[in-house]
């Protein structure tokens, strides 16, 4: 075979591509003028393309509903992984019914009718889970532990909701169609950038921008709800207080998204906020006595070690801790 030629399963994948991409666009509502020409014309290059346009639009009905928001979702390399619960999943049994040719077609179908609408998707992590997913966008989003957010890829803007947790954000550059983050705090616009936005208590995010530049305007609730545009190293705190805008150093930037690949690096944090993330990993009640919670620690941290972390506590601090036999821990004085 010629390095260039071209094989017949190649046009036969490229027919199901854009069968499918049609399929969605006509779920979506009427075509226009020009979008009717350019079906009349494909349809027009081949007879099975009217079959292959029936048999998607077959496939799209049967997945309704429950087309998922994910183009792609991968483990991130660590013990912690575990995959993310989809809230909305398609039926398995769509796809065990059908050949392979079949499920190529579902697939294409997944990627094209999230270019053309709009559906909301809920994402949820639990407790010592942690997920990557790249939407259909292009954009990848790592969602931490305990995190909950629903997308909606719409024409003019792209949505999520943080309801709570944390999530990384590198957004695929679409000036056109801006991605818009809107949480209980404040909203952080973006056209391409990559940032962090955590959920430090149920009324109060941070945000950190890692590259690009970011917007974010504060809720109705806070007092001063001046839109501002943060740059790389910059982390802005939103909640019933106020914005409280800090600079951080490079490594500083770089260690608070250690969490993407299961790791804790603080310098200087309060002990209380340090369990915190633990917390949030375990499915564990730790609380830390008031008189301790604003001890100072540091140092680089396993998520996933908690018991360790918990054993070499007091030697670096003076803490004791003590568990329930419902598996309760309690970090007090010593």
């Amino acid at each position: 075979m010629k390095p260039n030629s071209v094989r017949p399963e190649d046009h036969s994948t490229s027919a199901d591509a854009e069968a499918a991409r049609w399929a969605s666009r006509l779920d979506a509502g009427p075509l226009t003028s020009v979008e009717s020409g350019e079906l009349q014309r494909w349809l027009a290059q081949a007879p099975l393309h009217h079959c292959r346009l029936d048999d998607s639009r077959r496939v799209l009905s049967r997945l309704g509903r429950t087309v998922p928001l994910l183009v792609e979702a991968r483990r991130l390399s660590d013990p912690l992984d575990q995959p993310a619960r989809r809230i909305v999943r398609p039926s398995p049994a769509i796809f065990l019914r059908r050949s392979i040719a079949a499920v190529t077609v579902a697939a294409a179908l997944v990627v094209a009718a999230l270019l053309w609408t709009g559906r909301p998707q809920l994402l949820e992590t639990a407790a010592a889970h942690r997920q990557a997913i790249t939407l259909a966008d292009g954009s990848n989003v790592d969602l931490n532990a305990r995190t909950q957010l629903a997308v909606s890829l719409g024409r003019a803007e792209r949505h999520v909701t943080l309801s709570r947790g944390e999530a990384y954000f590198s957004v695929a550059k679409d000036p056109g169609r801006p991605f818009i983050i809107d949480t209980a705090a404040g909203s952080v616009r973006v056209t391409g950038t990559a940032f962090n936005v955590r959920y430090t208590a149920p009324d109060r995010i941070e945000v950190t921008v890692l590259e690009g530049a970011v917007t974010v305007t504060p809720g109705d609730g806070a007092g001063d709800t001046a839109t501002r545009r943060l740059t790389p190293k910059d982390q802005l705190t939103l909640g019933p207080a106020g914005p409280a805008l800090v600079r951080l150093t490079e490594r500083a930037a770089q260690d608070l998204t250690a969490w993407r690949e299961g790791k804790l690096i603080v310098e200087n944090a309060r002990l209380d906020a340090v369990v915190d993330h633990f917390a949030r990993y375990h499915d564990r009640t730790i609380t830390v006595a008031p008189e301790i919670a604003a001890l100072r620690l540091g140092g680089r941290f396993r998520l996933d070690e908690l018991d360790a972390f918990i054993r070499d506590l007091p030697s670096a601090l003076p803490v004791q801790s003590l568990r329930g036999d419902d598996g309760r821990i309690r970090i007090l004085a010593r």
